[in-house]
């Protein structure tokens, strides 16, 4: 029996961003580890630029290696299609049923939750972990999201005040097509692989 975070996402590409704010979650929350999942292909919005999926989980597994309590699970990608936490949620319940699921996400992923399929579902199968900017006034704002619309389901969110990742993909992206050193962005060996396989160009 295992507290396992679930960090989802296109990861286009991960970054360092992503290594600091799933080591906060697993101390603040006492999380054994953390899965990394890149979607296949994401529901709710067309990515931009999205490198491929087997390019995004090699970067992944990449970026694991920097921290020893991450782990890349390609579960979305095997599936294929659209990703939802749902299927997901299920799918990893039924293989470790006796594990412990925390979904990790930022505020303003948390502030359209109410309008991911299935998310009453998804609260019977994880407990939700909101990362909150650090200071009184978000942290309020979440928790009366969180019950104004999920009523008795509120108790399966965990809003943690963390320091907020200053660090998008986005950036990265931008960085690589100005032809700047990605030093400080992402670990040397994404910087490697994006170069070699001329990702983001």
């Amino acid at each position: 029996m295992a507290d396992i975070g679930i960090l989802g996402g296109t990861f286009n590409p991960p970054h360092n961003g992503h290594i600091r704010l799933a080591g906060e979650f697993r101390e603040k929350l006492g999380l054994d580890k953390i899965l990394l999942i890149p979607t296949y292909t994401p529901p709710h919005k067309q990515a931009e630029d999205l490198a491929g999926a087997e390019d995004r989980l090699t970067m992944c597994s990449l970026i694991a290696r920097e921290a020893d309590f991450l782990e890349v699970s390609d579960i979305e990608i095997k599936r294929g299609g659209k990703s939802y936490t749902a299927d997901t949620l299920r799918e990893l319940k039924a293989k470790h049923p006796n594990n412990s699921y925390f979904f990790l996400m930022g505020s303003d992923m948390f502030l359209t939750f109410h309008l991911w399929r299935e998310y009453r579902e998804i609260f019977s199968l994880c407990t939700v972990c909101v990362a909150s900017r650090e200071n009184s006034s978000d942290c309020e704002k979440l928790e009366r999201y969180a019950r104004e619309t999920f009523g008795e389901k509120w108790t399966k969110v965990r809003i943690s005040p963390l320091e907020p990742m200053e660090l998008s993909s986005t950036q990265v992206r931008e960085a690589v097509r100005r032809g700047e050193s990605l030093s400080g962005l992402v670990p040397a060996e994404v910087e490697q692989y994006i170069t070699e396989r001329g990702l983001y160009r």
